[in-house]
């Protein structure tokens, strides 16, 4: 799945909120997750950083 499919994905699962933003002040894409249980918010956080990665997101691909 796309990084927006994956985030549905979570939301519809054990995520109750997925904010992903770039930062303002660093080359860096913020990661935010909240669930119920913190295992689920780290397994889903992985999983879009993960995505992220793979799809080859770097610094230089960071609005600015």
């Amino acid at each position: 799945p796309g990084l927006l499919e994956l985030v549905a994905e979570a939301e519809r699962g054990a995520a109750q909120r997925v904010l992903l933003r770039w930062s303002g002040t660093e080359p860096k894409l913020r990661v935010l997750v909240e669930a119920e249980d913190l295992e689920d918010a780290r397994i889903w956080a992985d999983r879009l950083v993960a995505l992220v990665a793979s799809a080859g997101l770097t610094e230089e691909a960071s609005p600015r």
